[in-house]
This record gives structure tokens, C-alpha cells and sequence, in this order.
């Protein structure tokens, strides 16, 4: 069994804004007065996701074993829009939003009621850092290290830019 919470290729729905703001404006949560962004959450590679699907299939040893998928590191929305910066060489900013903000933001640009309420939801729980632990189910069932977001950005470059 495969456990994720949160795809890092999501990312690239969001990068075309990109263009328009250089910013990257999520309801967060800013949880003290210095408006340092402090809530952390790990993101995976489809590609280390599929590299595990199909070992823990194709592969003896795996069997009744389960597998926690996280990234190999948890960053804030600020490190990864650093992360973009670098890799687009532009200067990338995250904007925090209030949850009414994004929800109005996201309807405005035909997301479904429900997938809003469900995205508004997620960063909840990002906010209270209940996305933050590393595990190594990667490491465990292929014996490889996760992908970075560091190399994610610079794979995914061109599709930002």
C-alpha cells in the first residue's frame, strides 16, 4: 500500500501565474506578527511514486509491506518559491492570502466549489504542519533517495517560464 498526501507536480498548475504577479499567492498562514512564513509541508515526485508502484509490483519482497511517501526534505511556500527563483532566474515571491482570498481566486478561474473547499482545507492542515514528516518509504522500497524540489524546479524550468 502506497500512502501520498501531496503531489509536487501540483506546482505546476499554479507556476503560469508566474507571469502576470512574479508571485505565487496561497492562503498559507502566517502564525506570528513578522509574517514569517513557518508552516512546512514535504512534497513528492510523481516519478519517485511511480518508481515504488511499480517495484513493490513487478518486484519480490514487497509484499504486505506499506509504504509512507514523502519528499526528502519539508519547505515552506517561501523556500520553494527561492527554489523557482534560482531556477527561472527571476525572482519568485510567495504572497500569503487569506483563505477568503484564494477561495475567490480560485473560483474566478473555474476551480469547482468542491475542489476549492478541498484545496482550502489542505492548506489547513499545512498550516498546522500535519504534512510535515519525512518518512522513508522511498528509501525503503527502491533504495534510492527522494527527488528535491530543488531539482524539480530546474526539471520543470521551461514549463515555468
Amino acid at each position: 500500500m502506497l500512502f501520498n498526501n501531496r503531489f509536487r507536480s501540483n506546482s505546476k498548475a499554479k507556476i503560469p501565474r508566474f507571469d502576470v504577479r512574479q508571485s505565487w499567492r496561497i492562503a498559507w498562514g502566517k502564525v506570528d506578527w513578522n509574517w514569517e512564513d513557518v508552516a512546512v509541508v514535504h512534497q513528492r515526485s510523481v516519478g519517485d511514486i511511480a518508481a515504488v508502484a511499480v517495484a513493490a509490483l513487478t518486484e519480490v519482497g514487497h509484499e504486505e509491506k506499506i509504504y509512507n511517501l514523502t519528499g526528502s526534505q519539508s519547505l515552506t511556500h517561501t523556500e520553494m518559491a527561492e527554489h523557482f527563483s534560482v531556477a527561472l532566474d527571476r525572482q519568485i515571491m510567495f504572497v500569503d492570502v487569506s483563505p477568503e482570498a484564494m477561495r475567490d481566486s480560485l473560483l474566478s478561474i473555474g476551480l469547482p466549489v468542491w475542489q476549492v473547499d478541498g484545496l482550502l482545507e489542505d492548506y489547513a492542515h499545512y498550516r498546522r504542519q500535519e504534512a510535515a514528516a519525512i518518512a522513508k518509504g522511498v528509501q525503503d522500497a527502491i533504495a534510492q533517495e527522494p527527488r528535491s524540489f530543488k531539482d524539480f524546479a530546474h526539471d520543470y524550468a521551461a514549463m515555468f517560464s
